[in-house]
């Protein structure tokens, strides 16, 4: 998609917050897609996951429960540009775009963490931590809730 919408190119601005005023590393944006919407919901609960890739896909629309509170991308940029990642697990602000179309800076304390292992780690999945960056791994997936 991005050879015919984007010149081709990565680090295109489109990629970028206005908040950033540098340049963009070619393989990082700005915006954070959640990993919950790569793989079936129930990969994202500690009783119903399956270690392997067999529960890597994406999710369709109609299975996002609660669209006004899943978020769809997360403003990583801004988020780390206010707080630092102790800051960010005791709870702070982030902006993101909802599955319902709406955008809002919301609270991250009490976001809907899933599971200890975050994606499962390899083979198949990146591994970081369950609740960091917010709303990624959401418990339950994408028929969980990443914001009160």
């Amino acid at each position: 998609m991005m050879d015919g919408y984007y010149e081709g190119s990565p680090s295109s601005r489109v990629f970028t917050t206005p908040h950033r005023r540098d340049s963009l590393d070619v393989l990082w944006t700005s915006f954070h897609l959640p990993c919950a919407f790569i793989a079936d919901p129930l990969h994202w609960a500690s009783e119903t996951r399956v270690v392997g890739v067999s529960q890597l896909r994406g999710t369709r629309p109609d299975e996002v429960l609660f669209p006004s509170q899943k978020a769809m991308l997360l403003n990583y940029d801004l988020l780390m540009l206010n707080a630092d990642i102790e800051q960010v697990f005791r709870g702070t602000r982030a902006q993101g775009a909802f599955a319902d179309g709406h955008a809002a800076i919301r609270q991250t304390r009490g976001s809907g963490v899933g599971p200890e292992m975050g994606d499962g780690g390899p083979p198949g999945s990146y591994d970081h931590y369950a609740g960091f960056p917010p709303w990624q791994h959401t418990h339950q997936g994408v028929r969980g809730r990443d914001v009160p």
